[in-house]
């Protein structure tokens, strides 16, 4: 019997699926189960990413591993346009972390998805949080073209 490439696809993401429900039950810590996590997020498995961090934050809610499960989450979020979501998960994480290395991140795809939504005025004043930095021009590129779609041509120039 030959398998076709659609077919062999779905066999790998039921076995991802089925091992994100059963391994995590035989993990001895918080740890393995975190780098589970980011595997599953390196992997490009995104939905299954985003079903671990959620029984991870239930399960471990002052773990160490929070920023960075919670910014997983955020980002496997946007990454699937679930961009209500990615807000939420992003909004979240610059509250309880506003020195993380990943503050730049969160606020862009904060930003940005707000943009696709449509949501010009929110993303404006998430993308204008952005501290100077590496991605200061691009948060600012997204902010002027966020007036563009409002129609705010002179404001859209500034930026």
């Amino acid at each position: 019997m030959r398998c076709g490439y659609n077919e062999i696809m779905k066999l790998y993401h039921l076995t991802l699926m089925l091992l994100t429900i059963l391994i995590p039950a035989a993990f001895a810590d918080e740890e393995q189960e975190y780098n589970f996590i980011r595997a599953l997020f390196n992997d490009k498995s995104y939905t299954l990413a985003i079903q671990g961090a959620d029984r991870f934050l239930g399960e471990y809610p002052v773990s160490r591993y929070i920023e960075q499960v919670l910014f997983i989450k955020g980002e496997s979020e946007f990454k699937t346009k679930n961009f209500n979501s990615a807000v939420v998960s992003f909004t979240k994480f610059i509250k309880l972390f506003p020195s993380s290395d990943y503050l730049d991140d969160a606020i862009l795809r904060g930003g940005q998805a707000q943009f696709y939504l449509a949501n010009y005025d929110s993303s404006i004043s998430f993308l204008k949080r952005m501290p100077e930095g590496s991605l200061y021009h691009d948060a600012m590129y997204m902010v002027g073209e966020a007036f563009f779609r409002k129609g705010d041509y002179e404001s859209a120039i500034r930026w």
